[in-house]
């Protein structure tokens, strides 16, 4: 009876001893399936990358050459005749353009186009010390009307006065020139124009989403 006993004790043992090696080599083998690397062909692992969107190209657009040749041939010059500052591409209002900068003797030009289309949204020209010729220093008096001024503005903007709305003109005088100041409105989109009080000179304009 004894032996019995003993016999069925050390049976109970060794089915205990058989379950905790079977659960151990059973973890073991999962431990190793979840750390366990996926060998790439080449036998390296090549890390992910994610590319991010340049600022320095244009696709599908013009490069700066063509911007450069576009604001020379607006103002009449050639590049021999010319220094430049900068040819810079940036984003303005959801959109590529091109800053362009240079000089000529005294005179500085800005402008900045477009870089998918070339068109130009807008140019400026600074005469550092300008002499303002048979005009007299300190003089305000405008050769031409307001309304000389508004009809060169309108017809470079290709537009007609009852297109527009929110007709703004000031006379202001900078850089020993006077000149007029005029902004308005069409639909959302908002132009700015200085304009030569003595030669209805278009000096700059801009368009820009109001």
């Amino acid at each position: 009876m004894k032996k019995t006993k003993f016999g069925l004790i050390a049976l109970a043992l060794t089915g205990v001893l058989l379950a905790g090696c079977a659960n151990a080599a059973s973890s073991a083998s999962g431990s190793s399936s979840a750390v366990a690397p996926v060998a790439s062909p080449s036998g390296t692992v090549t890390p992910r990358t994610e590319s991010t969107a340049s600022t320095s190209t244009v696709t599908g657009g013009i490069d700066e050459e063509q911007a450069k040749q576009i604001a020379l041939e607006h103002a009449g010059l050639e590049q021999a005749d010319v220094t430049f500052v900068h040819v810079k591409l940036d984003w303005d209002d959801g959109r590529q353009e091109y800053e362009v900068e240079f000089y000529k003797d005294n005179t500085e030009y800005d402008y900045d186009i477009d870089a998918q289309t070339g068109e130009i949204l807008s140019f400026d020209s600074d005469a550092e010390f300008y002499a303002p010729g048979q005009t007299q220093a300190g003089s305000t008096s405008a050769q031409i009307t307001e309304d000389e001024a508004l009809s060169a503005a309108l017809s470079h903007a290709g537009l007609s006065e009852t297109d527009i709305s929110r007709l703004k003109i000031e006379l202001d005088r900078d850089d020993g020139r006077t000149k007029y100041e005029l902004e308005w409105n069409v639909d959302r989109m908002e132009y700015s124009y200085e304009v030569d009080a003595a030669t209805g000179e278009i000096l700059s304009y801009e368009k820009e989403l109001d």
